[in-house]
């Protein structure tokens, strides 16, 4: 089990340790920061200073990942605006990746911003850092790409995120994970009375347990009120980065889209809406994420290809 806590000043050193380790420093996985860039790794106790030094631990108290919970006004924030917090530096241990860490420290950090009273939490990112992209969209976090403005060191801006904590009945968009992909389907398929994609996709988990499935090729987006009590629209989109199955072929092959345009090709569909009359911001939160997975590069299905269900 995993326990969420803030870092004791004398794990300072620890955490800066885990902090460089967890971006893959100190391995054959990436070389050597810059000084300025080590120095920001490296020192926890600043980080601690600007907000909450949060740090993730093991059931023998190792602490295996760690992320920095700051305010706007502290030296460190640089996309947080006022009344805003800002998450950076989120890192886990390689050791102890994919077993849902950055997800609880993602969640923490969330339910502290808003117990802080910050009206959003932001964070950014490399703008091909599509690992972290797909968490943060998991968890309901929408791109900005109108404060996309910092370069990256590898080209281009940094990709900016945004939580909203002071809309509590709103609309949020989720990219889906396995479990909520499932239902999500079931969802669409009620409402085109079209099951093709659900049966698809569940003949395809069936024959590839444990391997590449079609959900490598295409995402499922929940709109739902942000409470996630009421499933309002399904969007089906091109993934947005190439599936893991093909991270050997050659560039030109993980650029093409044309695997996930075929798995699309026939969606009549692509855009299912139900009881829209009650929610019209669903509609306003489609428009949205379509127009920031087009600002990414991603193929969008047409905003008028939409099958829905009067309300």
């Amino acid at each position: 089990m995993v326990l969420i806590r803030t870092a004791h000043p004398d794990e300072f050193r620890l955490v800066g340790r885990v902090t460089y380790e967890g971006f893959g420093h100190g391995s054959s996985e990436r070389g050597e920061p810059t000084p300025e860039r080590l120095a920001l790794l490296m020192d926890a106790e600043a980080r601690a200073a600007g907000g909450d030094l949060l740090v993730a631990v093991d059931d023998s108290d190792m602490i295996i990942g760690t992320a920095s919970l700051l305010r706007a006004d502290s030296a460190l924030s640089r996309q947080a605006s006022e009344g805003e917090a800002e998450l950076r530096l989120l890192a886990v241990l390689p050791s102890a990746r994919q077993s849902g860490v950055g997800l609880d420290l993602m969640r923490e950090a969330i339910t502290r911003a808003r117990d802080w009273g910050a009206h959003a939490l932001v964070l950014d990112t490399g703008p091909h850092n599509f690992r972290s992209q797909r968490l943060y969209h998991s968890l309901g976090f929408d791109r900005v790409p109108e404060r996309e403005a910092l370069p990256s060191s590898g080209g281009g801006p940094l990709a900016v995120f945004r939580y909203r904590l002071d809309d509590p009945e709103g609309v949020a968009v989720r990219l889906s994970n396995d479990a909520a992909r499932r239902s999500a389907l079931h969802f669409r398929s009620r409402i085109t009375s079209d099951p093709t994609m659900t049966q698809r996709s569940e003949r395809m988990s069936e024959q590839n347990s444990g391997s590449s499935t079609e959900s490598d090729l295409f995402d499922v987006w929940r709109v739902e009120t942000r409470d996630a009590r009421r499933l309002l629209a399904v969007v089906l989109t091109h993934r947005i980065r190439p599936s893991e199955s093909e991270a050997t072929e050659s560039r030109a092959e993980q650029r093409s889209p044309l695997r996930s345009v075929s798995v699309l090709a026939d969606v009549a569909d692509p855009i299912a809406v139900a009881a829209e009359s009650d929610y019209p911001d669903a509609h306003a939160a489609i428009g949205r994420l379509l127009d920031v997975l087009s600002h990414g590069g991603l193929a969008v299905p047409a905003r008028e290809r939409a099958g829905a269900v009067p309300g």
